[in-house]
């Protein structure tokens, strides 16, 4: 999260949304009372269950067009680094 944070601060001036889809929502208001989170944050449903699967974290990058550019399952403290190298490739 710290990672997508700066994400979100370095490109805050282009035509980019983050969003965190969250399935925990009983837990929801307690987690975000300790983490820092500064892009949205959705609600995720059995519809999107159904496009997405049930393994999390993943990391999808979206175009303008509707264009999967990227899409990994799992994460890591350094996952940001590659989202950066793929979102300043396609700005």
């Amino acid at each position: 999260m710290p990672g997508l944070n700066e994400l979100v601060e370095k490109y805050k001036n282009e035509s980019i949304e983050f969003l965190s889809i969250v399935w925990d929502v009983d837990n929801l208001s307690d987690f975000l009372s300790k983490h820092e989170f500064n892009y949205l944050q959705g609600y995720g449903t059995k519809d999107l269950t159904a496009i997405l699967g049930e393994t999390f974290p993943r990391n999808i990058i979206i175009n303008s067009d509707g264009k999967i550019l990227y899409n990994s399952l799992g994460g890591s403290k350094d996952t940001y680094l590659e989202l950066d190298k793929i979102i300043s490739k396609y700005l």
